[in-house]
């Protein structure tokens, strides 16, 4: 019973000299949530979409081309999954500059991003009642 004691005490101790971090853990992880979903831009979703898209149709590349480009590059993506991803413009950094590699984009001019995410504004902006 002593043991069991014992064991529980040690216990009680530990939360209470961690209970702070175990608070602030989660107050991290509360905020990590809030700010990825200020920081969410549908405009620059669809800005990357349209980028990863017209790079792919100048070079007659399909899904199942950019997969095996990606896999040469050590990147593995199921077809299905890497579709959903550019398609939805919600991927991640790393991921983005492999399909860059991929696509042998060596130069990606900010001006270029700024027209078609002013174009993807601009559509939007016209279309919302």
């Amino acid at each position: 019973m002593s043991l069991l004691k014992d064991g529980i005490e040690n216990i009680i101790v530990w939360l209470k000299s961690n209970i702070c971090w175990l608070l602030f853990a989660n107050v991290l992880d509360v905020v990590h949530k809030m700010a990825a979903k200020l920081f969410d831009s549908p405009d620059m979703r669809e800005t990357i979409r349209r980028l990863i898209r017209a790079r792919m149709a100048y070079k007659g590349f399909e899904y199942k081309d950019l997969v095996e480009k990606l896999e040469a590059l050590g990147v593995h993506q199921a077809e299905s999954n890497l579709r959903s991803k550019v398609n939805n413009g919600s991927l991640g950094a790393q991921l983005f500059v492999f399909i860059l590699l991929a696509l042998d984009i060596s130069e990606l001019e900010m001006n270029q991003v700024r027209e078609v995410l002013a174009d993807v504004s601009t559509t939007r902006e016209a279309t919302q009642p």
